[in-house]
């Protein structure tokens, strides 16, 4: 066991221990004696992003309902970054000094680089990612700070999923990257989190006061349900009203129990339904290290994002690891102790800049065009030969190319971006309003392709259609994902419930 293991262990260990001294005076007397204190934010008036429409009601009245239930509640309007970290410090000092129940709500914009989580205040001023960092509030930190305050349960809600927070386009293309909205959090022990909206998805601002996650929730922070069932209920609903859209995801660190309300009938006699054989361990973390750095994993089939020293539940796992202009590896693993890997990724060896121009005429050997698949020899990529004939929307078009066999082969995927430009005679880059005029300059290098004239080489010009899916997330919304128009020379974004053709690589 290692040293962080085992300091897991002993803190498990310790809030199970002293659990059950809280058994021997009953719970109920317990919970009803011991101190409650809330720091509530919510942030609508932003200086330098797209205004919210109703986080600060929802802040408001959230204050209201804990009021009702006891917390000692510290309320911060539209606050900037000074007034958010001292207030943040008034909080963990109390935490510190009263024990007890510690309680975050945040309702506004945040964001997520770097694998580190930020909540951002109303005159955050950001022109890139490094600037996030210093105009940021770190979710990291403040859970760290919490978490030292040794008190008996912590409880940190976000409703920061909402929307892009940039008012533009191109700057939050720049300062986010391939992310959008939060990662999933760090451990910390003894802590429930719970996010409005689950990873790549957005959370509804709703129809009237409240946004639609917070609605549900106030229902049931009176209801007297344990803590965790309020989550579940509250998740069952916002999935019931937006037809699974939005789904509210939760993290259980936490070791005893808890009732926002007290119900009457619970018994001061009730046992605790956890022992000392919870912390036997069935967790484990995982640590990648990678070149190059700043590759892209993802855990296939896992709803959890991937940030080093990740703790995950024992079991197999497929690990997909990419970045632009690399090929990428699929990497399965079973993980049954703490696990370190290191990853390199090969560089495509081909020219992928934006606006470059090859010849249209490609050399004969550099296709080699067998009866289901074509290999590009320049860069080893193989294709399907027939894309998929029919449209499909993105989840569709992954779930066709990971389940495809083809010429022997079952390890297929959706292409990136880059993967595609390789294929290209001409290629502009994302749309924009230069597009018209590098089109008129390049469009006699498109060759006839299965219904109009593309931007390939000749010897598979017949093979192609107009636009197809890639795997690529939009930097802004990761509810669209990336298309390549061949007949147009350009790639831009589409909502992934619309339906696009596709072509599979290996």
């Amino acid at each position: 066991m290692n040293f962080i293991s085992l300091l897991i262990f002993i803190s498990v260990l310790f809030n199970v221990l002293l659990y059950a001294s809280f058994d021997d005076r009953g719970i109920k007397k317990v919970m009803e004696t011991e101190s409650r204190t809330a720091l509530i934010i919510g942030n609508n008036r932003y200086s330098n992003l797209n205004e919210l429409k109703n986080a600060v009601n929802d802040s408001h009245d959230v204050a209201n309902t804990l009021e009702d239930l006891n917390f000692d509640v510290i309320y911060v309007e539209n606050g900037d970054r000074k007034t958010i970290q001292t207030k943040i410090k008034d909080f963990t000092n109390k935490l510190s000094s009263k024990k007890g129940i510690g309680m975050v709500f945040y309702s506004g914009h945040g964001v997520e680089t770097g694998g580190v989580n930020y909540l951002l205040p109303v005159d955050a001023n950001i022109e890139d990612k490094y600037d996030i960092r210093n105009e940021g509030i770190s979710l990291d930190e403040l859970l760290s700070r919490m978490e030292e305050t040794n008190n008996r349960l912590n409880i940190v809600v976000l409703d920061a999923c909402r929307n892009d927070p940039f008012k533009n386009r191109s700057l939050a293309r720049r300062v986010l990257g391939e992310s959008r909205g939060l990662a999933q959090p760090p451990v910390a022990t003894g802590t429930y989190i719970a996010y409005s909206a689950d990873a790549g998805q957005t959370a509804s601002d709703g129809t009237g006061r409240n946004g639609t996650f917070t609605k549900h929730l106030l229902k049931y922070l009176k209801s007297g349900l344990p803590l965790n069932d309020v989550f579940k209920k509250t998740r069952k609903d916002v999935e019931s009203e937006t037809s699974k859209l939005q789904s509210p995801a939760s993290y259980d660190k936490t070791t005893g129990e808890f009732y926002f309300k007290i119900p009457s009938n619970l018994s001061n006699n009730a046992e605790s339904s956890y022992t000392v054989e919870d912390v036997e361990r069935t967790q484990f973390s995982l640590n990648i290290d990678l070149n190059p750095v700043d590759s892209k994993i993802t855990i296939e089939g896992a709803n959890t994002k991937y940030n080093n020293g990740i703790i995950l539940n024992k079991g197999n796992y497929s690990l997909l690891i990419e970045r632009n202009g690399y090929q990428s590896k699929r990497i399965k693993i079973n993980l049954q102790s703490d696990l370190n890997l290191n990853v390199q990724l090969d560089k495509i060896v081909s020219q992928q800049v934006q606006n470059y121009t090859t010849s249209s005429n490609s050399s004969s050997n550099r296709f080699t065009i067998r009866e289901n698949v074509f290999i590009d020899n320049k860069t080893g990529y193989m294709w399907q030969k027939r894309d998929s004939e029919r449209k499909l929307n993105w989840h569709e078009a992954k779930s066709y190319c990971e389940n495809l066999v083809l010429d022997g082969y079952s390890d297929w995927k959706l292409p990136s971006r880059d993967e595609f430009h390789t294929l290209m005679t001409a290629y502009y880059g994302e749309w924009d309003s230069g597009w018209n005029s590098w089109f008129e300059a390049n469009k006699h290098k498109r060759n006839s392709g299965k219904t109009d004239p593309v931007f390939v080489p000749k010897e598979i010009s017949q093979f192609f259609g107009l636009w197809y899916w890639t795997r690529d997330i939009s930097k802004t919304n990761t509810s669209s994902s990336w298309v390549l128009y061949f007949n147009d020379g350009y790639d831009d974004y589409n909502y992934q419930y619309n339906n696009s053709f596709v072509r599979c690589v290996r």
